[in-house]
């Protein structure tokens, strides 16, 4: 196989699973524009942990993209992490 058909190959996978992360870091987004909203308006208050929340969010996204374009990109025994990457996904969803 030619290295241009591989590289292209690669791209397009992580492309498409990189796809499953954006969930998980838009709904980070998401509670951190609640938490900014909340804090700036004294609209109402709240008891739920808004920035602790996102950032969960966030941490579990980013590193739910990191090890897909790992296991992609380095085809070492990464490759068998990106099951962890897809349960991570599942279960967040």
């Amino acid at each position: 196989m030619r290295a241009s058909v591989r590289t292209a190959g690669k791209g397009l996978l992580s492309m498409f699973l990189g796809v499953f992360s954006l969930p998980m870091l838009g709904y980070g987004g998401y509670l951190s524009v609640c938490w900014v909203r909340i804090h700036t308006s004294d609209i109402y208050y709240t008891d739920y942990p808004y920035a602790t929340v996102a950032l969960v969010w966030f941490a579990v996204g980013s590193l739910n993209f990191y090890i897909t374009l790992r296991a992609i990109w380095r085809l070492t025994c990464w490759m068998m992490t990106s099951l962890i990457a897809l349960v991570m996904t599942v279960l967040a969803l």
